[in-house]
């Protein structure tokens, strides 16, 4: 859509992604001390928790699948937190 805006990946490991509720209390809260740290332009619009980052053959992130985990979200906002 040709839209920008700032996307915060997320891995929390002691976070209970099975639970929707958790999971917006930890948004909600991540959110609440970037504000403290960070001007506003650099707090994520939106917010991705995921069990594991996906690494490419190099070992580094894989950005590909970040941006697919990201349509897929955005295309079906009901598939819940629980990513991998």
């Amino acid at each position: 859509n040709g839209v920008k805006r700032l996307c915060g990946f997320v891995v929390a490991k002691s976070l209970n992604l099975e639970s929707e509720e958790s999971v917006a209390r930890f948004k909600e809260g991540l959110v609440k001390e970037l504000s403290k740290r960070l001007p506003a332009h650099e707090i994520p619009q939106k917010i991705v928790t995921l069990k594991e980052f996906k690494l490419n053959r190099s070992g580094k992130t894989d950005r590909k699948e970040l941006q697919k985990i990201l349509q897929m979200e955005e295309q079906n906002p009901d598939i819940g937190p629980n990513r991998s």
